[in-house]
């Protein structure tokens, strides 16, 4: 019994010793988008929007094996869920939408699985503009530079094309957008 246990193990391991063999050898440059959805919340909001689209266009250059670096432009709407926020102390202003936009820089370790399969996280900042919209079109605008943040897992096919899924957080000032995604790329 423990023999076959280790002969699995060791069959399980083996795949993983194999990694260097990545699927990407030799290609640093990487363009993809990325489309998906999720939540925002805000300390200032009564009422939290429980769906917004998100997207984001990147690029990603390999430094080595494992880490890189990625430049993206991020982007998401609130497709007007519903968002109290009390601005100013005392007054309710209602706000039908919450748009934003983000351009990102982030460092991005990969733990390669197999050849064509790895395990990615994301940590970098990035500089963002949200707008707040009523139903009169009377906005309120935040800009700022905050911190991002994602988990992910992707697979890469030999001729440089991959699909992946990937979960994120993203900080805007006081308000905050957690997404669920898939991820289309191509290395070169």
């Amino acid at each position: 019994m423990k023999k076959s246990l280790l002969a699995a193990l060791i069959l399980a391991i083996c795949p993983l010793s194999q990694a260097a063999d990545n699927s990407s050898e030799g290609k640093t440059h990487t363009l993809g988008y990325g489309a998906g959805w999720g939540s925002i919340k805000s300390d200032t909001f009564y009422r939290n929007s429980e769906e917004h689209d998100h997207s984001l266009y990147y690029y990603n250059y390999r430094l080595n094996e494992s880490w890189s670096v990625n430049v993206e432009h991020i982007q998401g709407d609130s497709n007007g869920g519903f968002l109290d926020i009390n601005l100013f102390p005392g007054g309710a202003d209602d706000f039908d939408r919450v748009n934003y936009k983000a351009y990102a820089v982030s460092l991005k370790g990969a733990v390669n699985l197999s050849n064509r399969w790895s395990l990615y996280g994301k940590l970098g900042g990035h500089a963002y503009k949200t707008e707040f919209t009523d139903s009169v079109n009377t906005n309120y605008d935040d800009d700022g530079f905050d911190i991002n943040g994602a988990l992910g897992f992707e697979f890469r096919a030999y001729n440089g094309f991959g699909i992946g899924f990937e979960a994120g957080r993203i900080k805007l000032g006081d308000t905050q957008a957690n997404t669920l995604g898939i991820n289309l790329s191509y290395a070169f």
